[in-house]
C-alpha cells in the first residue's frame, strides 16, 4: 500500500476528517526555470528530526535512489549533502546543497536554526512508534517541533512519522494509519495549532514502494 498523506481539518466537536492528498504541492503553479527543454525547480530542503528517525535514509534515497539498510550515525557536526537534480514525469527538481544534521540536543541548538532559515521547505521526521509509547521521546520530539516552528518564519513544515512498520496495529491497513495519525495529532494538539500540524504522513522508509511514493510527491 502507498503511504497515506493526510490533511487534517478541524470540524468542531466531531473530531477530524482525514482527507487524502496526491502530493506535497512543491511543484505547484509557480513558474519553473527552463533547462535543456524541461522545467526545473530549485528547492533547498531541510530534513530534521530526532536521532535514528530516518533522516539520512531519506536523504540518501532522494539523492542516490537507494535505501540504506543500516546507515551510520551522522557525525556530531553534520554532513554536507551535495546539489542533486532528480527527475520524474518530464519534471526536474534541483535539490540545492544542504546538510544532514544529527538529532542530538547539542546539534539542534548549534546548527538547526541556520539550516531552517536557509531552507525553502522542511521535512520533520520522527519515530511515530516511540512517539506513542515513550513519554520521554514524545516530550523531546515535541520540544524539537516547537523549536522548528519558532524559527521557520512561516515556511511549510511537513511531519513524517517513520518506523510505521513497528506499530502493533499496523498491517498495511489504511484504517490503522488513519487511527494512528489521529492519535498523534491528538497528542500534538494541546501544544500546536491545527494549521501547523495539518500535514502529516506515516511511512515505512525501508519499503521501496513507500519511499518511492514519498519522493514522487515532490513532483506534484
Amino acid at each position: 500500500m502507498l503511504p497515506l498523506l493526510l490533511t487534517v481539518l478541524l470540524a468542531g466537536s466531531t473530531g477530524f476528517f482525514l482527507l487524502k492528498k496526491e502530493g506535497f504541492g512543491f511543484w505547484g503553479n509557480e513558474e519553473s526555470k527552463k533547462s535543456e527543454g524541461s522545467p526545473i525547480k530549485e528547492i533547498r530542503l531541510a530534513i530534521l528530526g530526532p536521532s535514528s528517525s530516518g533522516k539520512t535514509t531519506l536523504f540518501h534515497y532522494l539523492t542516490e535512489g537507494k535505501i540504506l539498510k543500516n546507515p551510520d550515525p551522522t557525525s556530531l557536526t553534520g554532513e554536507k549533502i551535495k546539489e542533486k537534480i532528480i527527475e520524474q514525469d518530464n519534471k526536474r527538481i534541483k535539490l540545492l546543497s544542504t546538510e544532514d544534521i544529527p538529532g542530538s540536543e547539542s546539534s539542534i541548538m548549534a546548527y538547526c536554526e541556520n539550516l531552517i532559515i536557509k531552507s525553502d521547505f522542511i521535512f520533520f521526521i520522527f519515530n511515530c512508534y516511540l512517539f506513542q509509547i515513550d513519554e520521554k521521546y514524545c516530550l523531546t520530539t515535541k520540544a524539537f517541533i516547537d523549536f522548528v516552528f519558532r524559527h521557520n518564519n512561516n515556511k511549510r513544515v511537513i511531519l513524517i512519522g517513520s518506523h510505521v512498520d513497528k506499530l502493533h496495529n499496523q498491517q498495511d491497513s489504511e484504517n490503522s494509519r488513519r487511527k494512528d495519525t489521529e492519535n498523534i495529532i491528538n497528542i500534538l494538539l494541546p501544544e500546536f495549532e491545527i494549521d501547523k500540524i495539518r500535514e502529516i504522513e506515516l511511512v515505512n522508509l525501508t519499503s521501496s514502494k513507500e519511499i518511492s511514493n514519498l519522493k514522487s510527491m515532490l513532483f506534484k
